[in-house]
């Protein structure tokens, strides 16, 4: 188990393993977080705990990415921004798990665009669909 954490408190673009930058749809104060065609919003990690449980939480703007019955949301000023633990599974690959649960953001595939809404599924087994990217905006 390492003794640091793979992110730095740093802005991202984040991309599901299927290729496909992760955006929102819709306006506030909750709006779906998609795998979308076009370019990425840019989400902030923050660290909220360190080794071995890398916990974080991810914003953009004044929204943070809440859990919404099992759907991923940018939420607008929530009361407690949810908290997410991400997990390197390789060079490149982490997963996302909701604090204290084995819930996992998951893309579900299919057409990118505000349809491919991310939602929360079982950590295990890890398959492609539960591995993200998190690529430094410069």
């Amino acid at each position: 188990m390492s003794n640091t954490c793979a992110l730095s408190n740093s802005p991202y673009f984040i991309w599901s393993q299927g290729h496909k930058p992760v955006n929102v749809c819709g306006a506030p104060p909750e709006q779906p977080v998609v795998a979308f065609d076009a370019s990425g919003l840019g989400f902030y990690a923050q660290q909220v705990d360190g080794p071995p449980s890398c916990t974080y939480v991810l914003s953009s703007g004044s929204g943070y990415i809440q859990d919404v019955d099992g759907n991923l949301a940018l939420v607008e000023d929530p009361e407690t921004p949810q908290e997410w633990v991400i997990a390197q599974r390789g060079t490149d690959s982490y997963t996302v798990v909701k604090k204290e649960t084995t819930l996992a953001w998951t893309d579900p595939g299919g057409a990118a665009g505000c349809e491919r809404e991310l939602h929360l599924t079982e950590l295990n087994p890890i398959r492609s669909d539960l591995l993200f990217e998190f690529r430094p905006i410069f």
